[in-house]
Parts: structure tokens; C-alpha cells; sequence
């Protein structure tokens, strides 16, 4: 992929504080429904940039990036003040993403060749600990559905059989806590995964569209085709959505328009909303 980014955007469910990853790799966060937007000021923060953020139980996550170390922080009152976590796994690993899973903390990580270890917490995320290695496949993005497991990623196998016009790159899915992946949906250049209310969110950023599953991942239907997008958050009736440059939209289904509010400045900006197609 382009970028190994695997979230963009993360809201906090119990506040609605709305986070966002700008595309210069800084952290800006609204607490007024992007009227207004300010970047977090923890001396944490003064080096390097994020490359995943997410919320699980009202805690928010952040995984930081210097040009030496990977740091893991985490926040329980919203990003006023955070703690650091240390995770060391074999090999040159990076890139940690994960999810709730029973209970634990389900994650991957990837090798400096692109190859995915599995990774579990019992402690709620400051102590981690291998699982399963998977040289075959380079998989990240974690989310949870349904029994199901699905991750971005690429298949390495060597008897992987993809068409002359097909690329390993793909949504796949797991039924077995990670041992074995079946791919779902092919892509040829880049997307993001996000599993919302059970419903399985793929951004396909090549064809500038956002598909949806309600089958867990046997077929998928086009949901909304916006210009840049680049990751979707649910929070109460509205959807938001990240952009490459057109800033950050929301949607509910009961709106005629959407609202475009600028990702950076202050204040709201009236557009219509350039979506095509919303079901």
C-alpha cells in the first residue's frame, strides 16, 4: 500500500469528541461538532506523527510514530493527559493496530518485510504478547464482526492463483481468531476497513467510493461515492467522513444535504453534500 495508515479518523462514544489524523500527519480534535479545531498539546506529541487512532470503551488509543520507535498512548479523559505503553515484539515490528475481542485485546502488528504477527492484551493494552505468526499474509486495519475477523492487507502465499489483471491485495476475512484468512474483496491500490453496527465499511480510495456488507462480507453494495475519502466514523444518527482535501463531511439519511465542514479552520462551510448515492 501507499501508506500503512490503518485509521484516519476516531470518535469518542461516550462525548462525541471527534479526532482526526490531518493528512501532514498532525492530530486535530473538535469538541463542538467541527465548528472549531485545535491540536493536542502534550509534550508527547512534539516529535515525530500518528499513524492509527481508535476508541475502545470510552478509552482513546493512539499509536505514535518518531523516526526510530513506534509509541503506543492511550487517554481516559479524552486526550486531556496520556499514558505511554511499551510493546517489544520479535523482530522488527511495527505498525500495531487492534480491537476488542472477547474480552482481550485482539491485534497485528507488521514486520519491516511486510509479514503479520498477531498480538493479544488481557490487561486492557499495557502488556501485549505474540499469538500467531502469519508470514504469508501482511494484514493490519483490525475489526470485529459478526464471529468474523476482517483485516486490509495482501496475500503473500506462493500458490495464491490472482488473474494476470489482479493484484494480492484485498479485504479478507477470518472465522478462526486469525490462523486462516479467506479474501473477500480485491482491490488495486488502497482502502480502509472500519466495521460500524455490524456493517462492513470498505473506503476503496482508487475508485473514490465506500462500499458497504450486511452479510458479513459476501457481497458488497456501493453506499456513498465522495471525492477523496479516506475513513468513515458513526456517531449517533450521522456518519463523518475524511477527505484527502474537500475536509470532513457528515451524513444522516434523514438530511436532504450534508454539511461540509472544513477539517482544518473554524467555522462551517454550506455545500452540497457531492455524494452521489447514500442508501
Amino acid at each position: 500500500f501507499p501508506t500503512r495508515r490503518s485509521s484516519d479518523l476516531a470518535i469518542v462514544t461516550h462525548t462525541g469528541k471527534i479526532v482526526i489524523i490531518r493528512s501532514n500527519s498532525t492530530l486535530v480534535y473538535s469538541d463542538d461538532n467541527g465548528a472549531t479545531w485545535n491540536s493536542f498539546t502534550d509534550p508527547l506529541f512534539s516529535s515525530g506523527g500518528p499513524s492509527w487512532i481508535s476508541e475502545i470503551d470510552n478509552r482513546l488509543w493512539i499509536v505514535w510514530k518518531t523516526v526510530n520507535s513506534n509509541f503506543l498512548y492511550y487517554s481516559d479523559n479524552d486526550g486531556n493527559t496520556w499514558s505511554s505503553v511499551s510493546y517489544d515484539f520479535p523482530g522488527t515490528y511495527n505498525d500495531l493496530s487492534f480491537i476488542k475481542l472477547d474480552n482481550e485485546l485482539f491485534g497485528s502488528v507488521t514486520s519491516s518485510n511486510f509479514r503479520s504477527l498477531f498480538v493479544k492484551s488481557t490487561d486492557g493494552g499495557l502488556t501485549w504478547e505474540p499469538t500467531i505468526s502469519v508470514p504469508e499474509y501482511d494484514l493490519y486495519s483490525l475489526n470485529y464482526a459478526n464471529g468474523y475477523i476482517f483485516a486490509n492487507g495482501a496475500d503473500y502465499r506462493e500458490d495464491a492463483d490472482y488473474g494476470p489483471d489482479d493484484t494480492s491485495l484485498g479485504i479478507f476475512r477470518s472465522n478462526d481468531y486469525g490462523a486462516t484468512w479467506t479474501r473477500i474483496y480485491p482491490i488495486h491500490d488502497q482502502a480502509y476497513l472500519k466495521v460500524i453496527d455490524n456493517v462492513i465499511y470498505v473506503v476503496d480510495t482508487d475508485n473514490e467510493e465506500i462500499l458497504a456488507s450486511y452479510n458479513n462480507g459476501d457481497t458488497f453494495e456501493s453506499f456513498v461515492e465522495l471525492s477523496g475519502c479516506i475513513d468513515i466514523c458513526k456517531f449517533g444518527e450521522y456518519f463523518y467522513i475524511t477527505t484527502y482535501s474537500n475536509g470532513l463531511y457528515y451524513y444522516s439519511k434523514t438530511m436532504s444535504l450534508s454539511i461540509k465542514w472544513d477539517k482544518f479552520a473554524a467555522g462551517v462551510n454550506y455545500d452540497n453534500f457531492i455524494a452521489k448515492n447514500i442508501t
